[in-house]
């Protein structure tokens, strides 16, 4: 695993999921690191944000249109929604 963080959003202290190194200490952006990594993952060690789940409190759309799994994974119609679709995009 990677590094601790507190997610800013909840407040939750959580591992990251990437072994990256911390923000500060990192010679090549997490994206180039890791280019099969979903976007949640890269958040923590980009922004420290936790999940989707806290990600989605701070965009526009009504995030009551997803559900998420125990991970704060976004799902939408029962399937991963890595991007917010683009049907949902005002």
């Amino acid at each position: 695993m990677g590094y601790t963080v507190t997610c800013w959003s909840c407040g939750k202290t959580y591992e990251t999921e990437l072994d990256a190194p911390p923000r500060n200490r990192r010679p090549t952006p997490v994206k180039t690191m890791f280019p099969d990594a979903e976007q949640y993952q890269l958040e923590q060690c980009i922004s420290g944000i936790c999940s989707d789940k806290c990600y989605d409190k701070y965009i526009i759309i009504d995030p009551s249109v997803f559900t998420y799994d125990e991970k704060g994974r976004r799902f939408y119609k029962g399937e991963r929604a890595v991007f917010i679709p683009d049907e949902l995009i005002p």
